[in-house]
């Protein structure tokens, strides 16, 4: 599984969390992770009682959106996902689910911390008024975990999309250690590249220290 998590979009990682709201209903969230660039792909919630259907519906909205499928899906050994009907959808999409060691959480360890972060960033300070409510708080700040704030695993770097001249999305890491004491992160940098390497004299002029990784 490591070797795979170092290889984009190869495999992703899924996980389940539970969210009380404001009038004491219980939410359910379904959270994907690309591994290799701890992108968060997105999320999917379901109020009540989970089972297979509503656990299919809930992966469907999380990966909406996405052109393209990964080769693998890393989840818990949590029974849900034993479901006909959630087995079934990973063979429509052709995916492999690959199921980490059970009660040893280590070995699912991404997509595990990417929960409590989003409790102690987030939904700690947030009380969720009802299921709408909370999908928009979870849009604003996957948002801000996308494009704005900083990673330390990856140098600490945050996560930015760039096109080149041949208008090629590609993800990159744009280096901020010069820029954390500062107060203002900016939370997106679009750059017109000539290659898909560097920058031009003008953008190395514009962006002082920023560097590609």
């Amino acid at each position: 599984m490591t070797f795979l998590g170092h290889v984009k979009d190869s495999l992703w990682s899924a996980d389940l969390f539970r969210c009380e709201s404001a009038v004491l209903r219980t939410h359910w969230i379904l959270v994907v992770m690309d591994q290799f660039t701890r992108r968060i792909i997105g999320f999917g919630i379901h109020a009540g009682t989970v089972d297979g259907i509503a656990l299919c519906q809930m992966f469907t909205h999380a990966i909406r959106g996405n052109r393209s499928m990964p080769k693998y899906l890393s989840t818990d050994n949590d029974s849900l996902y034993r479901f006909p009907q959630w087995q079934a959808n990973l063979r429509v999409l052709d995916v492999t689910e690959i199921k980490t060691v059970p009660y040893v959480p280590l070995s699912h360890p991404f997509v595990e911390r990417l929960v409590g972060t989003i409790r102690r960033e987030c939904l700690d300070f947030m009380i969720p008024f009802n299921e709408k409510h909370l999908r928009r708080i979870l849009r604003e700040w996957i948002s801000h975990y996308n494009h704005g704030r900083p990673h330390s695993s990856l140098g600490p770097a945050f996560l930015l999309r760039w096109r080149t001249r041949a208008h090629f999305s590609q993800e990159i890491f744009i280096d901020t250690s010069c820029l954390l004491g500062h107060e203002f992160l900016p939370t997106r940098f679009w750059a017109d590249c000539t290659t898909n390497t560097g920058w031009t004299e003008s953008q190395r002029r514009l962006t002082g220290r920023w560097r590609c990784r």
